[in-house]
């Protein structure tokens, strides 16, 4: 009789530790597909992005300027005309 009992219970531990495993693999199952998900493309309105260039201005302030304002000379200043540029 005490052979039943023991077999009875390592019967219902098993079928404990297999649902627990069922469980488990279907959590990381429901998880690994939530991972491989494509990502919704955001289009932006504008296609233009507005790229903005960090200055200093005569006065010693730091000011944002866009991009597309900038004149194309691309002249390299020399210390000289920074000397005399910049007023203090």
């Amino acid at each position: 009789m005490k052979e039943q009992k023991i077999n009875s219970s390592q019967g219902s531990e098993r079928r404990k530790l297999i649902s627990g495993l069922g469980i488990l693999s279907i959590v990381t199952l429901v998880s690994g597909l939530s991972f491989f998900k494509k990502k919704k493309q955001i289009i932006a309105c504008n296609p233009h992005e507005n790229k903005t260039v960090k200055m200093l201005t005569e006065d010693g302030r730091l000011v944002e300027v866009d991009a597309n304002l900038l004149a194309s000379n691309k002249k390299i200043a020399t210390d000289k005309d920074l000397q005399s540029w910049i007023k203090r």
